[in-house]
């Protein structure tokens, strides 16, 4: 059975509330990388292929893990975050500086808006959602740990468990529903598993992470 571990990353300067730059260069916070080296006891082996997300806190998270099966195969996927805020957004503030926008946005049920004109719609994070599902499945590896983010890992569970994966507002507010509903902590691992044309959600698990 082949299988895919989805790793969410450890603490970033945007989970603990201090000031971001970027969303894609938001750092890990000290307890971040101790969570980082956390991971690494619950991979039972060998990955074929390490995934990474472009973004800067996955990449650090997977560095342990990097680090200790080296050397081992990676590949940059488009796993990152779903970003539905500008840059503007992050720019010198925190998360709670965020919060208005956020509800805004998810009060809009709009697919299709692109926040400043700039930000990743609904709309194209389902299509992303979609590309990978079939990235997943046309990868011939046993087994692949994966380095993502909190919105992108809980789209892929509603992605392979959902009846209205879809650009639609109902769709929209199946998403909201769903990832407002599944808890992924900080280093949890979702685990996927492939057969020749299906994925499963087989387990969350998070019993690794002691800090």
């Amino acid at each position: 059975m082949r299988e895919v571990w989805f790793i969410r990353h450890g603490q970033s300067v945007s989970n603990a509330n201090q000031i971001t730059t970027d969303a894609a260069g938001s750092a890990l916070t000290e307890q971040g990388e101790a969570e980082a080296r956390q991971i690494v006891r619950a991979i039972p082996e060998k990955p074929a292929v390490v995934l990474l997300s472009s973004f800067l806190r996955a990449r650090q998270t997977a560095q342990p893990t990097l680090d200790h099966f080296a050397p081992v195969a990676t590949e940059e996927w488009p796993i990152h975050e779903f970003t539905y805020l500008s840059d503007n957004k992050y720019r010198g503030k925190r998360m709670e500086d965020r919060i208005p926008y956020a509800r805004s946005y998810w009060q809009q049920e709009d697919p299709h808006y692109e926040d400043d004109g700039v930000a990743e719609s609904f709309a194209a994070f389902v299509a992303r959602l979609q590309q990978v599902k079939a990235m997943m499945l046309d990868h011939e590896a046993q087994f692949m740990v994966a380095f993502s983010h909190g919105l992108f890992i809980r789209g892929l569970m509603w992605a392979v468990t959902s009846a209205h994966v879809e650009a639609t507002a109902a769709g929209f507010r199946s998403y909201r529903s769903f990832f407002r509903t599944v808890a992924t902590p900080n280093g949890a691992i979702s685990k996927f598993s492939l057969s020749e044309d299906r994925i499963r959600l087989t387990g969350l698990d998070s019993s690794h992470m002691v800090i």
